[in-house]
């Protein structure tokens, strides 16, 4: 996954996305707020523009000098076509089994995080002493499935991403519970919100700060697919 500035600025989502041939935009507002607006990108493999190369931002073009064997690889060449569809300063990205998912903002926030991961069955029991509070031990409890796991992971790593903290503090970032409502914090600060949506075979996860609007925007073989919500935390 990477965390990091690019291109130039604001854009327009329909307006760039329509713009391409054979894209199908699927746009929803899910969460609405007038402040700040974020719109989270999501392609399938194979969607892979032709000129990507010739699109690259900056730093991306450094990378590809010093590395130009990553032209040669799937998840790169999926992840710089969705990177060019919605060209935007301030972004993060997540990638899974050459899925990809871009989350941008229009404001030039940099407080966001996003997760993509393939669900696949996995041992989960060294989890609870490794990454897990007490109190996300407790929120599991009631139905430790598969599902609610990746929720948890996805969001886990969302907030790792959001705050600039480093993966070793995966126990500190999460859930914790104020009362009788979960909230989302990182390192006991709170004032995060964020989902999980199930796409296809994926757990899909964003944060932010606050409240927020998130709009949706699949692309190639995802591009008339819409993430369905599994969990929504809200900020206090």
């Amino acid at each position: 996954d990477e965390h990091f500035r690019h291109g130039s600025g604001r854009f327009l989502v329909q307006k760039q996305v329509q713009n391409e041939m054979s894209l199908a935009p699927n746009i929803l507002t899910v969460f609405i707020d007038k402040m700040q607006t974020y719109t989270l990108y999501y392609a399938a493999p194979y969607f892979v523009l032709p000129d990507v190369v010739t699109r690259l931002s900056l730093n991306d073009q450094r990378r590809l000098y010093h590395r130009p064997q990553l032209a040669q690889q799937q998840q790169w060449q999926v992840s710089r076509s969705v990177k060019a569809i919605a060209p935007c300063e301030w972004g993060v990205l997540s990638h899974s089994q050459n899925h990809v998912a871009w989350l941008v903002s229009d404001s030039g926030s940099l407080k966001m995080g996003v997760d993509l991961q393939h669900i696949t069955p996995r041992n989960m029991a060294t989890w609870h002493d490794w990454i897990l509070s007490d109190a996300e031990n407790v929120w599991l409890a009631p139905h430790s499935d598969l599902a609610k796991y990746y929720a948890l992971w996805t969001l886990k790593e969302s907030l790792i991403k959001a705050s600039q903290g480093e993966w070793a503090d995966l126990r500190q970032v999460g859930l914790m519970r104020c009362g009788d409502v979960w909230r989302l914090h990182t390192h006991g600060q709170m004032g995060w919100s964020g989902s999980v949506w199930r796409l296809g075979a994926f757990a899909l996860a964003a944060v932010w700060r606050g409240q927020a609007q998130v709009q949706f925007c699949g692309l190639g073989e995802w591009a008339n697919m819409t993430p369905q919500l599994y969990f929504h935390f809200q900020a206090a």
